[in-house]
């Protein structure tokens, strides 16, 4: 399992399921965050944009 997919499951363990899936790809990772990262900015949900979660999954994108 490459290290992005398994950075991705420790980040966001409610997709696990998603990541394990051979056909997803990295930017699958991106589509799932891309909601309620606009969700939060429309809303000014700074909590939700400082969430370490969120950043640790932008993180995979250079393993």
């Amino acid at each position: 399992m490459s290290a992005w997919k398994k950075k991705a499951m420790e980040c966001l363990p409610e997709l696990k399921a998603e990541f394990e899936d051979p056909d997803t790809s990295i930017y699958d990772i991106f589509i799932a965050l891309l909601p309620p990262t606009i969700a939060a900015h429309r809303h000014n949900d700074v909590a939700q944009l400082k969430d370490q979660r969120l950043m640790e999954c932008c993180r995979c994108w250079v393993l």
